[in-house]
This record gives C-alpha cells, structure tokens and sequence, in this order.
C-alpha cells in the first residue's frame, strides 16, 4: 500500500518514498515496482536496487530501470558492500544509478574513483551497517574520510535504523571520535546529501 507522504506545509520538511525493487526476484517483479513508483510520481522520488550482489547481478533488472529512466525518475542501487567494484561499475553503466548505497569497496579501483568524482554519483554510507555487516573492519578503518578528503561526493546514513539501532545523530557522534574526521567533513557529507537528493532543485 502506498501512502500519503509528509508535505512541507504540514510539518516544514517535505518526504519522497524510494520504491525498492530485490537482486533476487525477478525482472517482472522489478518492473511491477517500476510501473507503480511511476503511478505515484506525486509521492515516489526515485527507484532502488538492493540484495546481495554477490549472488545476483543487476543486469537482469534492467528494464525497469530502463522504464524509470526514460519517464526521468533518478535511480539509485545498493553495489560496492557485499562485492567488489564490479558491482558499482554495473550499477552505473547497466542501471544508470545517480547514487550508489554503501559503495565502501571502491577505494582499489582508480577509474571508478575518477568516474564517481566527475560525474559526482553519490556514495550512501552507513558507517556502523558497514562494520556490522563486514563491509569495513572498523570504523577507523572507515573510507568515509579519505574519500572526502580525494573529492568524492560522500554523504552519511543510517541503512536499516532499526537493525543497527542508530540514528543520523549516532553516525555522526561516532564519526567525530575519529581521527582525521573533522567539522569541515560534517558539513561537506551533508552538502553532499542535499546535492544528491532526487528533490527538484527548488526544494
């Protein structure tokens, strides 16, 4: 069921569901989450691709992706936690992903660095899901700020709020117990995640 999303004029901050489709459904399925987030444009900002990565691929859901695309509703795709930059670099050229979830395991691969950097795609990472999950070590050993610091459009979130028992506050209280994390990063993750909301720039 689809329902009514939060208006700025109700409560001062304005909402945009993301409709998810699943790695390990099928493309019909992945279509019929496409079709309806287009029926509901006034409420849906944007189609998602999450599952594991390393049992499916994302070439299968193409064609919703594709439907998404040419009626100009921006996408984006979990890739770069479970698999490598493989992932990512499908996500980008078969599903035209504009932000990537999580994306931690780019770090080894220069040329997806420099395609990120330049046609600054966002990178959605959730520092404490990515340790839980083993995406990272650490959380020092996190790319949040090295990959701000080289000029990649990084922002901060939460992923699944209630499994990782987090909050956006959390994230960043953790973050600033790091090395290296500094207010100047706070600032430019949240410029970061402005820039890449699928909001129209009025908003």
């Amino acid at each position: 069921m689809v329902t009514q999303a939060a208006t700025p004029e109700k409560v001062g901050v304005g909402t945009g569901l993301l409709l998810c489709c699943l790695r390990h459904q099928s493309p019909d399925e992945s279509l019929a989450v496409a079709e309806t987030a287009l029926r509901h444009r006034n409420i849906v900002a944007g189609l998602d691709l999450a599952g594991d990565e390393t049992l499916y691929t994302a070439q299968p859901h193409r064609a919703a992706f594709d439907l998404a695309h040419s009626a100009g509703m921006p996408c984006t795709v979990h890739a770069g936690e479970a698999a490598g930059p493989e992932s990512m670099w499908e996500a980008i050229d078969i599903l035209g992903a504009r932000r990537i979830g999580h994306g931690v395991r780019c770090t080894s691969d220069t040329a997806l660095l420099n395609r990120l950097r330049t046609e600054r795609i966002a990178l959605e990472m959730c520092p404490t899901s990515n340790v839980q999950t083993g995406a990272v070590r650490n959380l020092p050993g996190h790319p949040a700020i090295p990959l701000l610091a080289a000029g990649l459009p990084v922002t901060i979130s939460t992923d699944t709020r209630t499994t990782s028992d987090t909050t956006l506050q959390r994230e960043f209280d953790a973050l600033r117990h790091l090395s290296g994390w500094t207010s100047e990063y706070e600032a430019l993750a949240q410029q970061n995640a402005a820039q890449a909301s699928f909001s129209p720039q009025s908003e």
